[in-house]
């Protein structure tokens, strides 16, 4: 007999799936700032994150006329293209009619957009897979030490175990309780 599974844990495991399949659409990473920013008599900046692995542009900034404003740009999609295209051209629009937008449709755009919801699952399944080696461990250990009920019973060892523990210990488990416990 095995520990049960954790139900947790299975959906945490859907996510993960979600987490890799946005992930695989996205640039290789790792991704890092790259560019050179110009010294006190030279203003000319110019930074933007690139991919590590094989130096492909990521995002960068281009500034809006008479705005002050910088506005990201993203590698156009499609086999080998190398060409920045401004964040508008992937804006997807709350309403056809107005100008606010609620997302960018573009692959490096979603997963940048999506990274602390990302990091969030991903420790939160760490934490129950933690949590599942830990029950079957433990569950291992009592299955292991165990003799059978009836020698249990009669044995005067029996008295250093605490019902209730082992109550609450099966059912933690998702084990039903033997009847001696009961």
């Amino acid at each position: 007999m095995t520990a049960p599974a954790n139900p947790g844990l299975q959906g945490a495991l859907e996510g993960i799936q979600a987490i890799r399949e946005r992930w695989q659409k996205a640039t290789p990473g790792p991704w890092g700032w790259r560019g050179h920013v110009g010294h006190d008599q030279d203003p000319m900046t110019e930074i933007r994150l690139t991919s590590l692995r094989n130096g492909n542009f990521v995002m960068d900034f281009q500034c809006v006329e008479r705005t002050g404003y910088a506005q990201p740009r993203f590698q156009s999609l499609g086999p080998g293209m190398c060409i920045m295209a401004p964040a508008r051209s992937f804006a997807q629009h709350e309403v056809h009619y107005r100008t606010h937008i609620n997302g960018i449709n573009h692959p490096d755009a979603e997963a940048i957009a999506a990274a602390p919801e990302d990091v969030r699952v991903l420790l939160e399944t760490l934490d129950l897979l933690k949590q599942s080696l830990e029950a079957q461990s433990a569950y291992d250990r009592m299955k292991n030490s165990m003799v059978t009920a009836e020698s249990l019973v009669q044995a005067p060892m029996f008295h250093l175990y605490h019902k209730g523990t082992m109550q609450q210990a099966f059912t933690l488990l998702g084990l039903p309780v033997p009847s001696w416990l009961n």
